[in-house]
């Protein structure tokens, strides 16, 4: 079977997006939580430059905050509130660095809670903004203590605030991981319905739930296929511990993968290797990816492709976990390429104006 094409994919989701909302409920309440169900994989063509290999992304960045993290919270309070862990009293706190603490503002707002996000300070400013928008609350912890600053401030809040309000821990919940299990289930079902046999599955690391919950499904589904974590050179704990690469602490400007601590919910077992990559390989495969496709994922997609550009040929699967939208503040990434660029286009009419002359 010939692979779908992104307008075709496209209007697949779109299809499904209007079952979703139908014939329940007609509210934009229920319309919202359908857009981070029914997010698109696609077929991602025109960008054999880069890779040898055909490659279906997941495409995350299409629900309402831009990120995958919206699947993942709905998941957990929609399983916090069955168990009766939480009212419409209870102020939920979560650690981030950005794309899970607008999610989770978002979700809250949208399911009835008031929400606390902490956060290393240095993060993205365009997701600190929009964490605030969505009515959630904001606290910054050092720098220089990263990801661990970020825990150890939510666990005091949490500790400090008592009953009224519950401690998410991503990293450490289970359902983080069954959000995308659910998920994996639906990757696998509709390359099978494509005729699409995958020979790898590529992801990034952060917190591990998204990796872990989409590999396992796919392992089920096509016992063949290799499930390689990606790591970023600069902070490589997880390769290195568990893959004998070379171990790199000094850090990297790629929000919420390789955050130098190794969580619970990454299942070592599913993951069959490691490529690591540097920082600069995820920019520019990230910037190719705008220019040859006209999607406009974030730079933790572009990780996954630079990854994916160096296996040999086949059939890889992806995730795209957020929009480049979210990074437009960050000069180091986004602005100081651009102005490059712009250097670059001001030369070319110098030249121009020097042959009119």
């Amino acid at each position: 079977m010939m692979p779908s094409t992104i307008s075709d994919d496209l209007q697949d989701a779109e299809d499904a997006n209007g079952r979703a909302s139908q014939p329940d409920d007609h509210s934009m309440r229920a319309w919202l939580l359908s857009r981070i169900e029914e997010t698109p994989l696609l077929s991602i063509e025109g960008f054999h430059s880069l890779t040898k290999s055909q490659v279906w992304a997941q495409c995350e960045f299409f629900a309402p905050t831009g990120s995958h993290k919206d699947r993942m919270y709905m998941h957990i309070i929609q399983q916090l509130e069955r168990k009766k862990l939480i009212t419409h009293k209870t102020t939920l706190i979560d650690y981030s660095s950005g794309n899970g603490g607008a999610a989770l503002a978002f979700v809250a707002k949208l399911l009835g809670y008031e929400a606390v996000i902490v956060r290393p300070e240095g993060m993205s400013f365009g997701k600190a903004a929009q964490i605030t928008a969505l009515g959630a609350r904001l606290i910054e912890t050092p720098k220089a203590q990263g990801v661990e600053g970020a825990i150890q401030g939510a666990r005091e809040l949490a500790k400090s605030l008592g009953d009224r309000c519950y401690l998410i821990d991503q990293g450490e919940l289970s359902y983080n991981s069954e959000a995308y299990d659910a998920l994996g289930k639906r990757m696998g079902e509709t390359l099978k319905q494509r005729g699409v046999e995958p020979n790898y599955f590529i992801c990034s690391i952060g917190t591990g739930g998204t990796f872990s919950g989409i590999a396992k499904q796919l392992k089920r589904i096509f016992p063949g296929i290799r499930c390689i974590a990606v790591d970023i050179e600069g902070q490589t704990m997880l390769s290195h511990t568990f893959g004998g690469h070379v171990l790199s602490s000094q850090g990297h400007l790629l929000e919420g993968i390789s955050v130098g601590k190794i969580f619970s919910q990454v299942d070592t077992d599913l993951i069959d290797d490691f490529i690591v990559i540097k920082q600069s390989e995820a920019i520019e495969a990230c910037r190719l990816l705008w220019l040859k496709t006209q999607i406009l994922a974030g730079f933790s997609s572009g990780a996954n492709m630079a990854a994916i550009s160096k296996l040999p040929a086949g059939c890889a699967v992806t995730v795209f976990f957020d929009s480049v939208w979210k990074y437009f503040d960050n000069s180091e990434m986004f602005l100081r390429p651009m102005r490059d660029r712009r250097s670059s286009l001001y030369q070319v009419l110098d030249w121009l104006q020097y042959l009119e002359s």
